[in-house]
């Protein structure tokens, strides 16, 4: 996948023709035994200016070396269904570089939002009347999420039901328990409400029949018996083990 994307070598010179002269399956198999006794460092990233249009500014360009660029791409795969993070390429293993002119200050006391990493903060009145901070899925998040899910019911429309729900699970999966914290259980309910009607409508699609289906099966029943993913729970930060927390 590293390879297919091509780009140029990073900070230690290494081209892709270099790690084939010496054996691809070695190379890996150096980066694998490095992750497991958690040994692997990444690389500085290169600096390269980019002329912007008009030739007055210029875009900083960061190129983590090939070794980094495939342990990245090895995370995107575990990771895919997590939402992708606002993070400027190449940043892994190093403090995130701010954009000065995208940042902003944002004073939540007058009714100002701001988003990060997917979610949407803001300052709103508890039931007893205090004031606390509150922190959901960003519109576009949860669009992307059900855009994805809605493109492979279209893709593999004639398919069997079990097929299609091995493949939205991961998705599923991944979406959720990256914003399984803050406030997201209205959220989560509207995706579980639209993933079981969707989910509905296939079956009976492949049963020539019409509507949901909603006297042929309970949610439990495409739960437990046809294995659709269950598992839409906020789970609170002192819940969390301290490692994920100090992440």
């Amino acid at each position: 996948m590293a390879k297919k994307n091509e780009g140029a070598p990073g900070i230690d010179g290494v081209t892709f023709a270099t790690i084939e002269a010496g054996g691809g399956e070695s190379f890996l198999q150096q980066i694998g035994d490095e992750r497991v006794t958690n040994t692997y460092q990444p690389i500085r990233v290169r600096k390269k200016e980019i002329p912007q249009e008009g030739g007055t500014k210029v875009r900083i360009l960061s190129i983590p070396s090939i070794r980094d660029r495939v342990v990245q791409g090895a995370r995107k795969l575990i990771l895919e269904p997590i939402f992708e993070a606002d993070f400027q390429s190449g940043s892994y293993g190093y403090r995130v570089e701010i954009n000065e002119e995208k940042s902003r200050i944002v004073d939540l006391r007058k009714g100002g939002s701001c988003g990060f990493l997917g979610f949407e903060f803001r300052r709103v009145r508890s039931l007893p009347g205090a004031w606390r901070p509150q922190y959901t899925p960003k519109l576009k998040k949860r669009t992307a999420l059900l855009a994805k899910r809605r493109d492979l019911l279209r893709k593999f429309a004639s398919q069997p039901v079990g097929r299609v729900i091995e493949l939205i699970n991961p998705i599923l999966r991944g979406g959720v328990n990256y914003f399984a914290v803050g406030h997201s259980s209205r959220c989560f309910a509207f995706i579980q409400d639209w993933v079981e009607r969707k989910t509905r409508r296939h079956l009976m699609r492949a049963r020539n029949r019409r509507g949901f289906g909603w006297k042929r099966g309970s949610r439990e029943w495409l739960d437990n018996v046809l294995g659709l993913f269950p598992e839409y729970r906020v789970r609170h930060l002192g819940s969390l083990p301290k490692v994920a927390r100090a992440r």
